[in-house]
């Protein structure tokens, strides 16, 4: 179980090696880099380079959460195994983040809300109000703060998680061991 509350953390914190390339902020300039230069020369239309650069985000948010969702997966069936039958509450919380019952992450994973952020940029970009290196750098910053702050929610779900599995195990310790508390070794 330590291993997999590991694996999930370091995930958590942006380091999982899997996942490498759908968090790095300079694989996403390069992605979507040519995609404003075209839309800048109207190579693109507006709607087309938002379309590209949605597909591109798109890859990036599906790999994160097919792989936050297998380590999820690892690290339920494995607290389950060693803690079978203790309610963790944060384990619930992350259950229910995982199916898209937290609306906080919502933003920062659904399609529909970005395009709607950011088809104006890419209509002022087209128009020559933007420049493409201002769109690129606009359009990075949008998609990294998303990431950032879905990193985040899970980081704190996360150290909540391990704060309540270690309060669990002093508890069943506890239990298991009531000599401990009697001779105030707690």
């Amino acid at each position: 179980m330590d291993s997999a509350l590991f694996d999930f953390a370091e995930a958590a914190m942006g380091k999982n090696t899997q996942m490498s390339w759908s968090i790095s902020a300079d694989v996403l300039r390069r992605q979507v880099s040519s995609v404003f230069v075209r839309c800048s020369n109207r190579d693109l239309t507006a709607a087309e380079a938002c379309d590209v650069a949605m597909d591109f985000v798109m890859a990036r948010v599906t790999n994160m959460l097919d792989i936050f969702t297998d380590l999820f997966a690892t690290l339920e069936s494995r607290i389950d195994v060693q803690m079978h039958g203790v309610e963790i509450p944060a384990l619930l919380e992350l259950k229910e983040f995982f199916l898209g019952l937290n609306s906080d992450a919502q933003w920062a994973t659904d399609s529909k809300i970005t395009r709607r952020e950011l088809q104006h940029l890419f209509e002022k970009v087209y128009s020559g109000e933007y420049s493409a290196t201002t769109g690129v750098c606009v359009f990075c910053d949008t998609i990294t703060s998303k990431k950032e702050y879905y990193l985040e929610l899970l980081h704190g779900m996360c150290l909540r998680l391990t704060e309540q599995i270690v309060e669990a195990k002093q508890s069943q310790e506890t239990q298991h061991n009531p000599e401990r508390t009697a001779n105030g070794d707690d």
